[in-house]
C-alpha cells in the first residue's frame, strides 16, 4: 500500500499542483478547504480594461488572480497592451496556456524578489503597474515598488473563504500521513478543520507556509527547496524514496 499524501485545496481554484501530485506513488487526496469568491465590479473590471494602454505592465502573484483577470478580460473588447510579470513559473506556465506572453519571472518566487529584479531591470523607466490580487496579500510586492517611485494600481479581484464545517468530508489521519501545503491561507483554513497527527510529515512550498504551519503548533515541517511545483514535486519524492518503510498507517 502506498503512504497517503493529503493536500489542502481550493475548492473553485486553479489545480494544477494538485494535479501533478496526484502523479506520484501515493493515495492522493485533495482535501477541499477553501474556495474563491470574486469580489470585483464589472464597472471596475470595464473602467480598466478601457485604459489598459496606460499600463505598462501587469504583475501576477498567482494562477487564481491570472485566472480571474485573464477570464473577465477574454469577455472584453479591449486589447491586452501591458507585458505581464509573473511571481514564479507555475503562475507564468498558466499565463501562457491561456495565450498570453510573459515577459518577465522572478528567479527567486516571492514578491519582493520580484519587485527587487523588476525594479534593477525596469525601474529606471519609470513604468505603471497594474496589480490584480486578492483581497490578503502581502505588502512586500507593492510597498518595494512603490519605494521605487513605480506607480502601482491594485485592483482587488478575489477573497478566499473557509468552507463550513458541513461542507467538508470527514477524514482520519496517521503518522505515515504525508501532508502538504501550497499557502499559508491553506494552513490556516486545513487546521481548522483538521489535526494533523504530531509526528506526520507536513512539507510546505515556501518559508512563509512553513511559519504558519509552526504557527499552528507543527513542528515536523520540511520546506520545498525551491518555491515552486517542480521544487514541491522533488521534495515530496525526496521523502518518499527516503521512508519505504513507512507505508500505510
Amino acid at each position: 500500500m502506498h503512504r497517503r499524501l493529503f493536500t489542502a485545496t481550493i475548492a473553485n481554484g486553479a489545480a494544477e499542483t494538485e494535479s501533478a501530485l496526484a502523479e506520484l506513488p501515493v493515495e492522493f487526496h485533495a482535501v477541499p478547504v477553501s474556495r474563491i469568491v470574486q469580489v470585483g465590479h464589472p464597472e471596475e473590471l470595464e473602467s480598466i480594461f478601457a485604459r489598459l494602454h496606460e499600463f505598462d505592465w501587469v504583475i501576477f502573484s498567482s494562477a487564481n488572480a491570472a485566472s480571474i483577470f485573464l477570464g473577465h478580460l477574454a469577455q472584453s473588447p479591449s486589447d491586452f497592451v501591458p507585458r505581464i510579470a509573473c511571481v514564479g513559473p507555475n503562475t507564468a506556465e498558466f499565463v501562457e496556456r491561456m495565450g498570453y506572453g510573459v515577459s518577465l519571472v522572478s528567479e527567486v518566487h516571492t514578491g519582493a524578489a520580484l519587485a527587487e529584479e523588476f525594479i534593477a531591470r525596469h525601474g529606471q523607466d519609470h513604468p505603471s503597474v497594474l496589480l490584480p490580487r486578492p483581497e490578503k496579500m502581502g505588502s512586500d510586492l507593492v510597498e518595494r515598488l512603490a519605494g521605487a517611485g513605480i506607480a502601482v494600481t491594485q485592483l482587488v479581484l478575489y477573497r478566499t473563504e473557509p468552507l463550513d464545517a458541513e461542507a467538508t468530508q470527514p477524514l482520519s489521519f496517521c503518522d505515515s500521513d504525508l501532508f502538504v501545503f501550497m499557502s499559508p491561507s491553506g494552513v490556516k483554513h486545513f487546521v481548522r478543520l483538521y489535526p494533523i497527527p504530531e509526528k506526520a510529515t507536513a512539507v510546505a512550498i515556501g518559508p512563509t507556509t512553513a511559519a504558519a504551519l509552526a504557527a499552528a503548533g507543527h513542528a515536523n515541517v520540511v520546506v520545498a527547496g525551491r518555491a515552486c511545483r517542480e521544487g514541491l514535486l522533488d521534495t515530496v519524492t525526496s521523502i518518499l524514496n527516503n521512508s519505504s518503510k513507512r507505508e500505510g498507517c
